[in-house]
């Protein structure tokens, strides 16, 4: 994560030690390396991953892939702080029932309220893979760090690993699915990031 401090430009605010993206990534010392691990650098396009390694899990340096992270977005004309809210609140056609969703505290509320309302007539058929690929795009659209960190995931292939038993917008790894699932969410991170990288 990173942040406009008035003395040192776009710095850490993981780490916040005054340190840029770049001398950041140098710096493995810090208390804090093990939470940051240089995800301020890769969101400003410093640092690329290998591209051989599988992304498993959304976490930890990863987590910013997740639909659950912070990262304030515009969709049709609403704000949302996370992706969890937008894609929710895409559920419902009605106004007031997408604001109500958007203001949840936390987007595990948001999901909540949004198996609450009434579902629209073509949700399961069609309309949720267009809302996530929409809400997808504004969510890394609304930054260019945000672009930058997809982009730094380089070729890896992007796996929504979960153990709550997702095996349609992810691949579950408890024991009952061992790894299976349609990972829907990956395939649509790994779509944009080839779109951006057009």
């Amino acid at each position: 994560m990173t942040t406009d401090h008035p003395q040192y430009g776009l710095m850490c605010e993981i780490c916040f030690k005054g340190l840029t993206p770049e001398e950041c990534a140098e710096d493995t010392s810090g208390t804090k390396w093990d939470i940051c691990k240089g995800r301020c650098a890769r969101e400003a396009g410093i640092v690329e991953v290998a591209s051989s390694e599988p992304i498993s899990r959304f976490h930890g340096p990863w987590a910013f892939l997740s639909n659950f992270h912070p990262a304030v977005l515009v969709w049709e004309g609403i704000t949302y702080p996370t992706s969890e809210h937008a894609f929710s609140a895409g559920k419902t056609d009605e106004p007031f029932l997408r604001e109500w969703i958007a203001s949840a505290g936390k987007p595990k509320e948001a999901k909540r309220r949004g198996h609450l309302v009434r579902r629209r007539d073509d949700w399961d058929e069609t309309r949720r893979y267009v809302v996530m690929r929409e809400v997808l795009n504004a969510k890394f659209t609304a930054d260019p760090r945000r672009v930058a960190a997809l982009l730094g995931t380089g070729d890896a292939e992007l796996i929504e690993g979960n153990t709550w038993c997702d095996i349609h917008w992810g691949r579950c790894l408890c024991p009952r699915h061992n790894g299976a699932g349609e990972n829907h969410l990956g395939l649509m991170l790994m779509e944009l990031r080839a779109e951006l990288k057009a």
